[in-house]
C-alpha cells in the first residue's frame, strides 16, 4: 500500500533530468524483498508445515505471528521516520 505513495515522493525529490534513476534505485527495497523472501519462506514451509504431515500436527500459527510481525514493521517504520524524511521537503511545483 505505501509503494505508490514512495516512489511519488521519489519522483518528487529527484533532481531534474534524474527521476528515471531515482526511481530505479527507489525499486532496490522491493527487489530485495522479494529475493529474501523466497529464501525463508522456503524455511517456515519445511519447518511449520512439512510434507506428510497432518494438519492437526502442524505449527502454523507461530509461522503466521512471524509473517504478521515482518508485515507490520514497514509501516510502523515509515511512521517513525516520517518528520526526518518530511525535513524541508519541497515538491518541483514549489
Amino acid at each position: 500500500m505505501w509503494q505508490p505513495r514512495f516512489l511519488q515522493w521519489i519522483a518528487e525529490v529527484a533532481p531534474k533530468g534524474m527521476t528515471g534513476l531515482y526511481m530505479g534505485v527507489g525499486q532496490f527495497p522491493w527487489f530485495l524483498t522479494k529475493v529474501i523472501t523466497g529464501f525463508y519462506s522456503g524455511w517456515f514451509l519445511m519447518h511449520y508445515c512439512p510434507i506428510n504431515t497432518p494438519p492437526s500436527a502442524m505449527n502454523t500459527q507461530f509461522m503466521w505471528l512471524v509473517y504478521g510481525f515482518i508485515a507490520i514493521i514497514s509501516p510502523i517504520g515509515l511512521i517513525l521516520v516520517k518528520n526526518w524524511m518530511m525535513k524541508n521537503f519541497k515538491t518541483k511545483a514549489e
